[in-house]
């Protein structure tokens, strides 16, 4: 069955399909511009020029999200867990490119003040309901900025003097005073499991993570990349593959993005460079590999004698250091010092 030239929303994910103007409404709703095509054997809806916009209300916060793309692949099932019911339910999308653009906003329900603001592009994003797995195809950006609460005492961040270990511990723990702003850039697949809270990426990661402290600040970010390495706690993260496990669960699909805000643990493999700016250095750790455990408060390099941890001109097989102590040791190659002021 083809449908042309529709403009209609559609309660794809409501408990009933028949929902009267008394029942609330879904807070998914699909509509598209050009035309839909049904297929009576898989049960699968293909629509071309789609807006899809999706309503999550929480306690204190409500989000309001919109995907676009040219075409997307619905495909509708039963109740899994209630076989003699009629009522469909999405079982799995697909939006296909060449661009595909999800935008995400969250706002304060009792000052309507923006909280916090995400974009996402892609040329191939798919959700599975079943298997709550979400997967995004490189290459693909995604861009969040998180907005400190107006009534925050210290929504600036801490004075440029900061250490190593306070640096870190900012990156990668929550700190809801601090307004920040984070860009991944993903070469290949992007992997998000929402049950297990847990997100991958492979074949290419460049993740920049930015403090705001003014709006002059922010728009020297957007204007000029370079000038990022002139704000104090900037850091970069490059690597081959990246996975990052969140300390709390979350059905937010775009929770990913949430830069390294929560973190319980990090893993980043192959060509590990670590940049960032302390007092008025631009200095870097890198290795083979690098790990943080936000139980332990530590994090750890391991290199070989081909490709050496490094940190400024010191050299080590392995580097590990603790961010609650500011304890630290290494494995060294030949004679060589380690310098955390």
């Amino acid at each position: 069955y083809e449908i042309y030239q529709c403009d209609w929303s559609s309660d794809v994910c409501s408990s009933d399909l028949k929902t009267s103007a008394k029942q609330k409404k879904s807070p998914i709703q699909i509509n598209w511009q050009k035309k839909a095509l049904y297929n009576i054997d898989s049960g699968s809806i293909t629509l071309e020029d789609v807006t899809t916009r999706i309503e999550q209300q929480e306690a204190s916060t409500s989000r309001q999200s919109v995907l676009t793309c040219p075409t997307m692949d619905i495909t509708l099932a039963t109740d899994p867990n209630d076989p003699n019911s009629e009522k469909p339910r999405l079982k799995q999308f697909i939006a296909r490119g060449p661009r595909v653009i999800l935008i995400s906003r969250e706002y304060d329900k009792t000052t309507k003040a923006l909280r916090s603001d995400m974009q996402m592009q892609t040329s191939c994003l798919r959700f599975d309901n079943n298997t709550e797995l979400l997967t995004a195809d490189g290459p693909g950006w995604i861009e969040i900025m998180k907005i400190a609460k107006a009534d925050d005492p210290n929504k600036t961040n801490p004075s440029p003097d900061g250490s190593l270990d306070k640096l870190l511990a900012r990156s990668l723990a929550s700190d809801s005073s601090a307004s920040t702003y984070t860009l991944v850039h993903f070469l290949g697949p992007m992997l998000y499991s929402v049950n297990e809270n847990e997100a991958s990426f492979t074949d290419g990661l460049a993740l920049h993570y930015i403090p705001i402290n003014s709006d002059k600040n922010l728009a020297s970010i957007v204007q000029d990349p370079s000038a990022w390495f002139t704000i104090q706690n900037a850091c970069q993260l490059h690597c081959d593959n990246l996975k990052i496990t969140r300390a709390s669960r979350s059905t937010s699909v775009d929770a990913v993005a949430d830069n390294l805000s929560g973190v319980s643990h990090l893993y980043a493999k192959g060509n590990v460079v670590f940049e960032f700016v302390k007092g008025h250095r631009r200095e870097f750790l890198a290795g083979e590999s690098f790990r943080f455990d936000n139980e332990s408060k530590e994090i750890m390099l391991t290199g070989s004698s081909a490709m050496p941890v490094r940190y400024n001109q010191a050299q080590m097989l392995r580097f590990k250091y603790n961010l609650a102590t500011g304890a630290c040791s290494g494995t060294p190659i030949g004679p060589s010092s380690i310098l955390l002021n």
